[in-house]
């Protein structure tokens, strides 16, 4: 995927890959952190995220322990462990929550999700109330069914 010309954030799906071996996001116009979920890709055996506008920590954790500098050269708001740029302000720490944009979409599907539940079920109750007031012949005719059994 690389030289493609991406923008934006590094998509939250690359994380959750089954055993990948390689990543290559190189030449992109990627921006904002790297995703600490991509620290759970335990077969990727080759990372490139170079020439990017990558900002912030680069993780620690498993895999991106091996990568050398060359994974992440060409983006001057990455820093830690292999490059050379260490840490030190408050602005190159990753934030908290690097998936926002995910869990507000996820929030967005939760409130659709309960809304059209909850419109179902008042439909439902409606439509039983209405059959009980207006079509009460209907209602002796099935109890007189239902008695007869």
């Amino acid at each position: 995927m690389s030289l493609n010309a991406f923008t934006g954030e590094i998509p939250q799906m690359l994380g959750d890959m089954i055993e990948p071996e390689a990543l290559d996001l190189l030449g992109n116009q990627l921006s904002r952190v790297i995703l600490s979920s991509l620290t759970f890709l335990y077969f990727l055996a080759f990372l490139n995220l170079s020439n990017n506008n990558l900002v912030g920590r680069i993780p620690q954790s498993n895999q991106f322990s091996t990568f050398s500098n060359s994974s992440f050269e060409g983006n001057p708001g990455l820093c830690g462990n292999p490059l050379s740029r260490d840490c030190i302000n408050s602005t190159s720490v990753e934030p908290s929550s690097n998936s926002t944009n995910v869990s507000t979409e996820f929030d967005v599907d939760k409130i659709w999700f309960w809304m059209f539940t909850g419109l179902g079920y008042g439909v439902g109750f409606a439509s039983v109330i209405i059959y009980q007031l207006f079509f009460p012949k209907w209602k002796m005719l099935y109890k007189r069914s239902f008695m007869n059994r």
